[in-house]
């Protein structure tokens, strides 16, 4: 049993259409027991193990933000489930559910059976949630990914030296802006292209800096499970960029190492896919543009943070839209 074949089993699996929490199939005719893959009707997927008794064991029913596990004992089925919530942990689901086959394959004991498949649950259930506390949050992924695709849009459109667009780069050194040029700044957001908030973190973000103006780029993408734009393929095509022109490559890694990545592990974020829209930009210093900003609060108002409609400001303060369709 390899990554490959299990890969190609789950994707021949279609989410179950009527009852049933899950559409299932068996691993393979050589497992003793009757162990199962599957797929939830919110098209997640899980791993079975399907008694022929009732459970004789302790079993404890979680929901965690990355895995589900429950005992479904409804009737015709009697069935142990793991199930997986993220799919940020697909590839290491799958090194979990070829390891517990191995495990399983040869065991016809149910009971014994039944103890490895809990003590396993246990084990990766502890293991992923503590895990994902080693990696950037899914909105950190997509507000870099939005700044990225401004920042490619400013390289095949280049004016100014190609390093110089590169420093201009300083979102993921947590300054208040996330690119400085000479004359102005951008603040970038990212949003899913139906949605129409976004977050603004603090009274000096969209505060201009002395003598530059600011404009802020709304960054739209609609999020795909499949063919979709990466962090990685992204940051491939601008290492790529960089490389014909001449520039340094080592700016952009200094910077993805603020965030303790590289070209190379990015790729554990490919579970999060995009396709970009359009980016459109609003002038943040006409008197008419929303926002609170440190200059015009009181001194004993810290710690601003607020949501900004984008649907709500007016046409006239949009400068520009870039479609990238």
């Amino acid at each position: 049993m390899t990554d490959k074949e299990l890969n190609e089993k789950w994707d021949s699996i279609s989410p179950p259409k009527g009852g049933g929490p899950y559409a299932r199939q068996i691993i393979n005719k050589n497992c003793k027991p009757d162990f199962m893959i599957g797929i939830s009707k919110e098209g997640c997927r899980c791993v079975v193990l399907k008694l022929k008794t009732k459970l004789k064991f302790e079993f404890n029913e979680e929901e965690k933000e990355n895995l589900k596990t429950y005992y479904n004992n409804t009737s015709p089925d009697n069935d142990l489930v793991l199930e997986l919530k993220d799919p940020f942990f697909e590839n290491l689901f799958t090194d979990l559910v070829i390891s517990l086959y191995h495990s399983l394959k040869d065991v016809g004991n149910e009971d014994e059976s039944t103890k490895i498949f809990i003590n396993t649950v246990r084990y990766w259930s502890d293991f992923l949630r503590s895990k994902r506390n080693l990696y950037l949050s899914d909105e950190v992924i997509q507000g870099m990914y939005g700044e990225l695709v401004y920042l490619e849009y400013l390289l095949i459109n280049a004016k100014d030296p190609i390093n110089d667009i590169l420093d201009s780069w300083k979102g993921l050194y947590d300054a208040n802006h996330d690119f400085h040029f000479t004359e102005k700044n951008v603040e970038v957001k990212t949003k899913r292209k139906n949605g129409d908030i976004v977050s603004i973190s603090s009274e000096y973000q969209l505060e201009s800096e002395s003598g530059k103006g600011l404009q802020l780029a709304v960054v739209s993408v609609e999020f795909v499970t499949d063919l979709g734009d990466t962090l990685k393929k992204i940051l491939d095509r601008i290492h790529e960029i960089i490389l014909n022109a001449g520039g340094l490559v080592s700016i952009i890694s200094n910077a993805l190492a603020e965030k303790k990545l590289n070209f190379n592990n990015v790729a554990d974020y490919d579970s999060l896919q995009f396709i970009p829209i359009k980016i459109e930009f609003y002038d943040c210093d006409h008197l008419d543009f929303p926002k609170l900003i440190d200059s015009h609060l009181n001194n004993a108002i810290q710690g601003v943070k607020y949501k900004l409609s984008i649907t709500s400001i007016e046409e006239h303060l949009r400068i520009n839209t870039i479609d990238l369709k």
